[in-house]
C-alpha cells in the first residue's frame, strides 16, 4: 500500500504543481482575493495530483507483476541490475523488465494477449548510450542505447540513475 502512495505521489505532483501555478495565476489575476485563490488551487493542485496518480498507475502493469519477471542466466555472467521498464517497440511503449548482466541487456515484455511473453536480447560490449533524459511528469526517465550496426533502442525506468551510472561506467 504505501508504495502504491509513492507511485501516486511522485507521478502526480508535477502535474499538481503544475495545474496549482495556472490556477493561482488565474485567480489572482481575476482579484478574487489572495485567500480564496490559495484555497481554489490548492483543491486543484491536489485534484490534479491525484488524477494523474491514479490514472498513471490504472493504466500500467502492476508493479507486483512486472517485478515476477525474470531471466536465466548464464553460468559465466552476473546480474547487474534489473527494473521495470517500457521499451519502445514499432511505435509503442511496451510494459516489461529490463535486465543488465555483465555480458547482456535482456528486455522481457509482460505478457500480453496474443502476442504472449517476448524476450529481446543484446550484447553488452556493442551498446553505446545516446542520451539520457529525465522526465518531469513522472518520477523517472528514459535513455537511448544503439547497438553496433543497428538503430537506437529507447527504454523508460522509473529510475534513471542507477541505469546511467550501470550503462556508462560510473
Amino acid at each position: 500500500m504505501k508504495n502504491k502512495l509513492t507511485s501516486i505521489f511522485t507521478n502526480g505532483l508535477p502535474w499538481g504543481m503544475a495545474f496549482f501555478v495556472l490556477a493561482y495565476a488565474i485567480g489572482y489575476g481575476g482579484n478574487i482575493g489572495q485567500n480564496n485563490t490559495l484555497k481554489i488551487a490548492g483543491f486543484i493542485a491536489i485534484a490534479a495530483l491525484l488524477a494523474n496518480g491514479l490514472l498513471y498507475g490504472r493504466f500500467s502493469k502492476s508493479q507486483k507483476k512486472l517485478e515476477s519477471l525474470s531471466i536465466i542466466l548464464n553460468d559465466t555472467e552476473s546480474l547487474l541490475l534489473h527494473a521495470p521498464a517500457n521499451h519502445l517497440i514499432e511505435g509503442n511503449l511496451m510494459p516489461g523488465k529490463l535486465f543488465l548482466t555483465d555480458k547482456r541487456l535482456v528486455f522481457t515484455t509482460f505478457k500480453a494477449g496474443e502476442n504472449g511473453q517476448r524476450v529481446y536480447e543484446w550484447d553488452a560490449a556493442t551498446l553505446t548510450p545516446q542520451g539520457f533524459y529525465k522526465s518531469i511528469w513522472n518520477a523517472g526517465g528514459e535513455f537511448l542505447l544503439k547497438p553496433e550496426g543497428d538503430i537506437a533502442i529507447m527504454f523508460e525506468v522509473n529510475r534513471l540513475k542507477p541505469w546511467k551510472e550501470a550503462l556508462k561506467g560510473g
